[in-house]
């Protein structure tokens, strides 16, 4: 009795130990079509603004998506191997980065990309930016473990190109529209038997994916420091100090006015003019009697004070019309502020331009 049951024993090991290495393919359940299925939780996509993507650039972390049905792999004996294959259809491409394909969305110059992988992550399976031909985009020779009785899934990745224009205002969520992506196939797509080896349809429906939309919205940059040069206490004393220009700059996208107001800490009485903030400390002598006149021309002697009513950076020149690239100047001038003497020393003073936009 005892020598029977350990003869079963030895002869189950010797099955399970052929059996697997005969596993020379792998391959799918069934040829249903494939639908993926819109994530779970929605991610907010916020393009950036108009102007400011050169090369297409990442705009969402990666998204797990699924498919339905269910798409299910195995491995047995047979020849045609483990490699994954996929196919592109052109309905929906609008090209490629890094060697993917791209789809489009219903915002020009925002498409996606989708992969293909099964539970561990062992392969990633691209679609591939070639349409029409099958392309081996997951080799996997004598890995069979990595495929076998596994459930496959979707990732995407959303992506910015220089061709964004912005987000059309009655627009709120980024969406696909319906159609094919193309098919995956595991093991030799050459051999023409469907049944023998499937290969599904991966489509895209109108409900795979709605994503809310935040607007980009202003991108604005101005100058650290502006060096308003070094002067003679008189000439400080008699106004013979010039202006020096600096720009606000940037771009905006679905903005049709930008405004700005000055605020300080340190500005006299009336606001009108920024004080020295510069303290007569480890042997710095501060500047007296003086401080700095910013206005909104070139030609215009009345200064803009801090905390005052909005004034224009840019607007369209139609009222309605968009903004979108900003380059506003403003000019800084160091002048004598109140009855004390302009003292010899350092100057220097801290302005915030606070800016707003419809």
């Amino acid at each position: 009795m005892k020598k029977y049951l350990t003869i079963l024993a030895f002869a189950a090991f010797g099955l399970s130990g052929a059996a697997r290495a005969n596993f020379e393919e792998c391959k799918f359940y069934g040829n249903d079509d494939l639908q993926i299925m819109s994530p779970g939780a929605q991610p907010v996509i916020t393009p950036l603004p108009v102007g400011t993507v050169t090369t297409p650039i990442q705009i969402s972390n990666t998204i797990i998506m699924e498919t339905t049905p269910a798409l299910k792999s195995h491995c047995a004996g047979g020849n045609d191997g483990e490699n994954t294959y996929q196919i592109t259809d052109n309905s929906m491409l609008a090209g490629y980065i890094d060697n993917k394909a791209t789809f489009r969305t219903n915002i020009p110059g925002i498409v996606y990309t989708l992969a293909m992988y099964p539970d561990g992550n062992g392969v990633t399976a691209w679609f591939p930016p070639n349409a029409g031909s099958w392309y081996m985009t997951a080799p996997n020779d004598d890995h069979e473990e990595l495929l076998d009785e596994k459930t496959w899934h979707v990732r995407m990745e959303i992506y910015q190109t220089n061709g964004f224009q912005g987000v059309p205002s009655d627009v709120n969520f980024l969406t696909a529209g319906a159609g094919p992506i193309g098919q995956i196939i595991l093991g030799d797509p050459s051999n023409p038997d469907t049944s023998d080896h499937p290969r599904p349809h991966v489509n895209m429906s109108e409900m795979s994916f709605s994503m809310p939309l935040n607007r980009p919205t202003c991108v604005l940059r101005a100058p650290t420091t502006v060096n308003l040069g070094d002067w003679y206490p008189a000439e400080v004393e008699n106004g013979n100090t010039s202006k020096v220009e600096f720009h606000v700059t940037g771009t905006c996208v679905n903005t049709t006015a930008v405004y700005y107001t000055l605020s300080s800490t340190h500005t006299t009485a009336d606001k009108k003019y920024f004080t020295n903030t510069v303290e007569n400390t480890g042997g710095v002598t501060a500047a007296g009697g003086v401080g700095v006149m910013i206005t909104d021309s070139e030609n215009d002697h009345y200064p803009v004070p801090a905390d005052s009513y909005q004034r224009v950076i840019a607007i369209g020149e139609v009222v309605g019309d968009p903004v979108s690239i900003i380059d506003r100047s403003l000019w800084a001038t160091l002048v004598k502020t109140g009855s004390d003497p302009v003292t010899v020393g350092v100057f220097g003073t801290t302005v915030t331009i606070q800016t707003t936009y419809e």
